[in-house]
């Protein structure tokens, strides 16, 4: 892999890397005194869904108005909420506590009349919603299910979760346990656009790339909650802590075949948990203050 990653270095010094430019980090004007975290951008980066601390509550942000609407309250609610493809729905999850053990239910919630519909009730083995191309998937009982009226899996579509700490691929109507490092805890997984890469954290390796298969592609290494910016590009925060707090946190841009970083947080700020609007070309970010900063950049050949 280190003979790999010299090879493309090199190729790239030789071709030319795509430059990424930054503006200044803008912060969000949210209502004073509260605090938010966990951002979560839209497709066209006008939306943001935001949440409290420990993913209490789930709220969305119009960038056009500056307005402010709350789709619930209840706990879970932050973890994992996306936007359907057109953006006219929201997914998310909410606990719900039976017998003092925690259950997760599947909500949608529509922009237009903020009406919540529930779409799977609570169970022990729900996963959280993801978009894949079109459609919006989840697990229940380790089998793959659409959260479409229809309910239909299409016969290509692709997700992966953590089941057990263990990182599993589903594809269509196959389940596949991946495991590019033995022994291996995995989080934070995903899919790239294209829907042929994925990437995920390995607790004693960090982050990395694979195929569908498991076969290592990348490992950029620290690079925490990595998510796609593209098919070629990862962002990411790099942390370092006292045993208690973070202490100082940045957040990159990785190119996956050269293995090139940039950094697009500031200095001065603790900059966490990015979420990427590839359309637009923004990156939002938290900080442990609760507040919410997007930064635009621009990519150059």
């Amino acid at each position: 892999m280190k003979n790999l990653l010299f090879f493309l270095c090199s190729m790239a010094a030789v071709s030319g890397c795509p430059r990424i430019d930054v503006e200044p980090a803008v912060k969000l004007s949210l209502p004073e005194g509260e605090e938010y975290f966990h951002p979560r951008f839209d497709a066209s980066g006008e939306r943001l869904l935001l949440s409290r601390q420990n993913y209490k509550g789930l709220y969305l942000f119009e960038s056009a108005t500056g307005m402010l609407v709350t789709i619930s309250e209840e706990e879970g609610a932050g973890y994992s909420p996306v936007f359907s493809s057109d953006g006219e729905k929201i997914y998310y999850t909410e606990n719900e506590y039976i017998r003092n053990l925690r259950h997760i239910k599947l909500n949608s919630w529509s922009v237009a009349d903020g009406k919540s519909e529930l779409l799977q009730p609570a169970t022990r083995t729900l996963s959280g919603p993801v978009v894949s191309g079109n459609a919006v998937l989840y697990t229940e009982a380790y089998q793959l299910k659409s959260a479409s009226a229809q309910g239909v899996v299409a016969e290509k579509a692709v997700m992966v979760a953590i089941e057990d700490q263990k990182l599993v691929l589903y594809y269509g109507g196959e389940r596949k346990e991946l495991n590019p490092y033995q022994g291996e805890s995995y989080i934070w997984p995903s899919v790239s656009p294209d829907g042929k890469h994925i990437a995920a954290y390995a607790m004693g390796k960090g982050a990395f790339v694979c195929d569908q298969e498991g076969t290592l592609l990348a490992e950029p290494g620290r690079l925490e909650a990595p998510v796609w910016a593209g098919n070629k590009l990862l962002a990411g925060m790099e942390t370092a802590d006292d045993g208690h707090n973070v202490t100082s946190s940045a957040i990159f841009m990785v190119n996956i075949e050269t293995g090139e970083r940039t950094r697009l947080s500031p200095d001065g700020i603790i900059a966490m948990h990015p979420s990427v609007s590839v359309e637009s070309g923004q990156l939002a970010f938290d900080t442990p203050a609760g507040e919410i900063y997007v930064i635009r950049y621009h990519i150059k050949n």
